[in-house]
């Protein structure tokens, strides 16, 4: 049997570093934050008015205040862990649930040739994921009286669920050009059966994939949660607080980041600043995901120049 030496890009280990080093950043944000995240500070009165907030990053708040005074760096911290969890969990649910279904269903012999699955195909076409979580999850964000963890487990499962057709038809047509492989062929001829060859030739030729399609989903999830944190629907659901001016503002619960960095868009003009971290942070985390499916993406590539046949 060929061992295959595997080589990554440095694409790859640059991506997985800032993963790990943001994984361990929320692991232990909850423990290390400086101030707790419903103290609200206020600037000095100037001429008998209250002068802000949001406040600029200074010594006291390394990243500055938001508008209702609270310390972003405390924010951040505590929200870096829904975030990340949020995308790792469905990226990773819908793999496991949407490949299963797709590798039975490209192994059948029906692989391909069923209408349900074209007509499937088209209508979540014709209905993008984003409009589809959006009417699903908009009801669940403004249920402010159930518990931040409930609110994200549900609006998890509705993720999860949304994105799985997509994921089984990926590896359904994988599975389908996977048989059509000459060693697959000569294995058949050879007398080997199907869940044999399966075994011992389908698995080693997915496995290398499934990596590649994780991180690439994990990206899709990420910006989703972009898309539907610009519409107020965040991780955990919404809450409805005022601000020093008696603004009634809709603010994420679990300070997620995708709330975080639409929540300070109204400053966007006058205090940059404030708008510009999150925005930073949110794709430090997207480009962290993108270097190591970049990475696998080309480690794949040319594994399959090398080896077209193990």
């Amino acid at each position: 049997m060929i061992k295959r030496k595997l080589r990554r890009p440095v694409a790859f280990y640059t991506g997985m570093g800032l993963l790990l080093l943001l994984s361990l950043v929320a692991l232990i944000g909850p423990w290390v934050i400086p101030y707790s995240p419903h103290q609200m500070f206020l600037l000095p009165v100037r001429a008998g008015e209250i002068i802000g907030p949001p406040e600029l990053p200074s010594e006291r708040h390394w990243l500055g205040t938001d508008a209702f005074g609270r310390d972003m760096l405390t924010l951040v911290l505590l929200g870096l862990r829904y975030t990340l969890l949020t995308v790792l969990l469905v990226a990773g649910l819908r793999i496991l649930f949407g490949g299963m279904i797709g590798v039975l269903k490209g192994l059948s012999p029906q692989a391909g040739k069923r209408r349900l699955d074209g007509t499937l195909m088209r209508v979540t076409r014709l209905f993008p994921a984003f409009f589809i979580a959006f009417f699903l999850l908009f009801g669940i964000n403004q249920m402010g009286s159930v518990e931040v963890l409930i609110i994200a487990l549900v609006q998890l499962a509705v993720l999860v669920l949304i994105g799985i057709p997509q994921v089984v038809h990926i590896f359904e047509a994988y599975v389908t050009e996977w048989k059509g492989q000459s060693f697959v062929e000569a294995s058949k001829l050879m007398g080997g059966s199907k869940w044999w060859i399966a075994r011992k030739q389908l698995w080693p030729w997915l496995k290398d994939a499934c990596a590649l399609f994780m991180f690439q989903e994990c990206i899709l999830v990420l910006n989703l949660l972009g898309q539907l944190g610009v519409l107020g629907v965040f991780v955990g659901g919404m809450t409805r607080i005022e601000n020093v001016f008696e603004r009634e503002q809709a603010i994420t619960r679990s300070f997620e980041w995708a709330g975080l960095l639409t929540q300070n868009k109204s400053f966007v003009i006058s205090y940059p600043e404030i708008i510009l971290i999150p925005v930073g942070l949110f794709l430090l985390l997207l480009f962290s995901l993108y270097l190591v499916s970049r990475g696998l993406e080309r480690g794949y590539q040319r594994e399959r120049e090398e080896y077209p046949y193990v």
